[in-house]
């Protein structure tokens, strides 16, 4: 399943969806931000992958997010930070969070879990990497 970008869904206020099998789902924004893309798909009969995807930023990878993330539909755990166009942007790797995200917008994000080999969870831990 991928989502089919167009000028009109925008105009419309809706996001369109190739469900892999030759079928199309178009739903509106609203009820995504309701019920969850998963859920809305599972009505359709289209079943999601639960296996988590990487996160990148700046070319590194910095933790997950579940299968059914969906930027536009989240719901964040902090009032500090609201989801904005162009936060994550998807391709064959994983999502990519811009770098403007700082560790207090991605902790926000739900289901988002540090890996733990990045630079990115020692300092949203207080740890400072110059010490290791």
């Amino acid at each position: 399943m991928r989502e089919i970008s167009n000028m009109s869904d925008e105009m419309r206020g809706t996001r369109t969806f190739d469900l892999g099998d030759g079928r199309w789902a178009t739903f509106c924004v609203r009820d995504i931000r309701r019920h969850g893309i998963k859920e809305l798909l599972r009505f359709e009969g289209v079943a999601m992958d639960e296996t988590p995807i990487a996160v990148f930023q700046s070319g590194e990878r910095i933790g997950t997010v579940p299968g059914d993330f969906d930027p536009m539909s989240i719901r964040p755990k902090s009032f500090l930070y609201e989801p904005r166009p162009g936060d994550f942007t998807r391709n064959e790797d994983g999502w990519h969070a811009n770098r403007t995200l700082c560790p207090g917008d991605l902790e926000a994000v739900p289901g988002f879990t540090w890996y733990r080999g990045s630079q990115s969870a020692d300092v949203a831990v207080g740890r400072s990497c110059e010490a290791e």
